[in-house]
């Protein structure tokens, strides 16, 4: 947020934190108005800001009520999504807790969800007045809708995975492999399919990807079986960040990324913890 002052603030102040290469990144993203903040990495920065996010749902959706701190907390980490440029993670919490939203236990739904989202428009209209620079994520949406690229090119990169799955469809041509085939192919690129599933298929195969789906829904099904008060609030945490991680799998690369990887095995950890302190009270 402090670079939407002054955008040379983390290069001018911390650029000892990264290397040469991610300095060069973090100043050609601030000339395009996508800030990464300290973390030096936009996807970074708004993954981040959705885990703040997700504390303040959790809350509200345990409690029935957020203080105001709280939404000056939620208000923080917005801004600090609409900065990053980045759509997906935008728009993934939005939908992550209307899904919580939907199956919590809370009455008067419609009600309250009216009053929330009420004031979370109130929060984003205020955020893009005073900081115009936000209103550009929300405009790449219509941008690339206009270019007839929504995927805005993500399907060329699909395609590679695609051939790896012909090429060996059980288990693949092993994982961590895309970028090599990209460049046996004559295609330079480092940042993965941004489709952890479709890059999974190609790189495992069907065989691995079958469990690895399986894992997903038992997990997110194990959760209803742990749910009472004293849990609740963890598990809403849990069921966010793992609804965001898996969702942002279908545009971004968080599987590849130890930094948003780790967020999801601790999500599956708290999870576990729960589960084996119930076993030992039996």
């Amino acid at each position: 947020i402090i670079t939407l002052i002054d955008k040379n603030f983390v290069v001018n102040n911390f650029s000892f934190l990264y290397s040469e290469s991610t300095i060069k990144s973090i100043i050609g993203r601030t000339a395009s108005n996508a800030y990464g903040g300290l973390l030096g990495e936009v996807a970074y920065s708004a993954f981040a800001m959705n885990i703040g996010i997700s504390i303040i749902v959790a809350k509200y959706l345990t409690y029935r009520k957020i203080t105001i701190t709280n939404w000056i907390q939620l208000t923080i980490f917005i801004i600090g999504v609409l900065v990053s440029f980045k759509r997906s993670l935008l728009l993934i919490p939005v939908l992550a807790f209307l899904i919580l939203f939907i199956i919590s236990k809370k009455n008067n739904k419609i009600k309250n969800g009216i009053k929330l989202f009420t004031l979370l428009i109130v929060i984003i209209l205020i955020v893009i007045t005073i900081f115009p620079e936000t209103l550009d994520t929300i405009g790449r949406f219509d941008i690339e809708t206009t270019n007839g690229d929504i995927l805005n090119g993500r399907a060329e990169l699909w395609e590679y995975s695609w051939e790896m799955f012909l090429q060996n469809p059980l288990i693949g041509l092993g994982y961590g492999s895309y970028t090599t085939f990209c460049a046996s192919n004559g295609f330079e690129w480092n940042y993965m399919a941004h489709n952890i599933y479709v890059q999974l298929l190609g790189e495992v195969g069907i065989i691995f990807i079958t469990f690895f789906v399986n894992a997903i829904i038992k997990t997110l099904k194990s959760i209803k079986k742990e749910c009472n008060e004293q849990n609740l609030q963890l598990l809403y945490f849990s069921l966010f960040m793992q609804i965001v991680f898996l969702l942002y799998g279908l545009t971004g690369n968080p599987l590849y990324f130890p930094q948003q990887m780790m967020v999801y095995i601790i999500c599956i950890s708290i999870l576990s913890n729960i589960r084996n302190k119930r076993s030992r009270k039996k």
